[in-house]
């Protein structure tokens, strides 16, 4: 699931764009979903059960849970046509947990992998695409309408590649850091900023708001239950800090025990951020530290952790380890611990992984065995 959580989460090609910058720069419930009975018996660890297929085969797609439960699945990269080109896709579906089906959902007026998908909370959806010459902006210039089912043009927002969006709780955009370049020398590489701005998507403007402590692009950013957001490394640093929207200020927090690249985030029911990349980090803010956590049972990274009803923590696909694509673990924040669980009916990677409201966790598309491209789905049944 897309929260932003993570939203403000980055995908590994995007991540490989500010990795070359920074080498330059020396650094409510819906019924429960129908799903086929596969035969096998529950498991106190969960199990998978296959659930219907989407009508596009994709991987490196976003994936965001509405308003009324149902999941928009849109934009990633499809048939590669053989040995040609991979297809960057512009068409969306719709996953309906009650009937456990995909239909289409209009499309994307630019086919594309990269993006930032903000969910706000009036159910609308943001969407924004890489654009410019260099790919060093991005415009927000659509938004999914769940009133009309269609992806529609909204007056355009752009900004830096390297920028981070958060929404808000009362639906506004916080836009952090970013890269700039000098028009004066374009051969050299670009500065990265401590600057942030806050967007008004229901009036269209946009003001400054307090400079962060340390200049970042490609960071992770994270809304933390009381309203305050957590902004993680960025330009290779290991630092976080916190905003504060009442006062619109950067106050700095303790720091990662080391800088991630591939980093997911996952807001526990407690108020706690569990980090994974290779290895697992815990941020509490009541006390403003990270600590080691886990170890997971296998390392991964490139994951898509889900959050389940009772707190524990779904980790499942992964990329460093092949292993890591042929079975899933839980983490449990009582114990700080990772426990294996039952297999995905298909191993893959680069699937959507999101939470539905009834605590099933759809997992959808992504590359499987041999990196065929996948339009099959599956739910994990806590």
């Amino acid at each position: 699931m897309i929260t932003l959580a993570s939203l403000a989460m980055r995908r590994a090609a995007s991540v490989g764009l500010i990795g070359l910058l920074a080498a330059a720069c020396a650094s409510s419930s819906t019924t429960a979903a129908l799903s086929p009975n596969t035969g096998a018996s529950p498991s106190p660890t969960g199990r998978f059960v296959a659930t219907g297929s989407m009508s596009t085969a994709r991987y490196q797609h976003y994936a965001v849970r509405l308003v009324d439960g149902r999941v928009l699945l849109l934009g990633g990269i499809g048939d590669r046509n053989g040995s040609g080109p991979e297809t960057y896709l512009s068409a969306c579906e719709i996953y309906d947990p009650r009937t456990g089906t995909f239909t289409t959902a209009g499309s994307l007026s630019h086919p594309t992998q990269l993006m930032d998908v903000l969910p706000l909370p009036n159910g609308r959806v943001l969407i924004g695409h890489q654009s410019g010459l260099t790919a060093l902006e991005t415009t927000i210039d659509e938004e999914y309408d769940p009133t009309t089912g269609l992806v529609v043009g909204v007056s355009p927002l752009t900004y830096s590649g390297g920028t981070t969006p958060v929404v808000l709780q009362d639906g506004r955009l916080l836009l952090i850091g970013g890269v700039t370049s000098d028009p004066e020398h374009p051969g050299y590489p670009p500065s990265f900023l401590a600057t942030a701005s806050i967007y008004d998507p229901a009036t269209g403007m946009s003001v400054a708001t307090g400079s962060m402590q340390s200049r970042r692009s490609g960071s992770h950013a994270l809304l933390l239950r009381d309203g305050r957001v957590l902004v993680i490394g960025g330009a290779g640093l290991s630092s976080a800090e916190i905003y504060d929207p009442v006062s619109g200020t950067f106050t700095p927090t303790g720091s990662m025990a080391s800088s991630h690249v591939m980093l997911s985030m996952v807001l526990l029911q407690d108020g706690r951020v569990l980090l994974i990349d290779f290895d697992a980090e815990i941020y509490d803010p009541a006390t403003g530290t990270f600590n080691p956590t886990g170890p997971m049972t296998v390392v991964r990274d490139e994951v898509q952790p889900a959050l389940l009803p009772d707190g524990r923590v779904l980790v499942v696909g992964g990329a460093h380890e092949a292993v890591g694509n042929t079975y899933a673990e839980l983490y449990d924040p009582r114990t700080g611990t990772f426990s294996k669980t039952g297999p995905p009916l298909i191993p893959l990677h680069f699937a959507s992984v999101t939470t539905l409201a009834n605590g099933n966790v759809l997992i959808a598309g992504g590359t499987g065995p041999d990196d065929a491209i996948l339009s099959s789905a599956e739910l994990f049944e806590p």
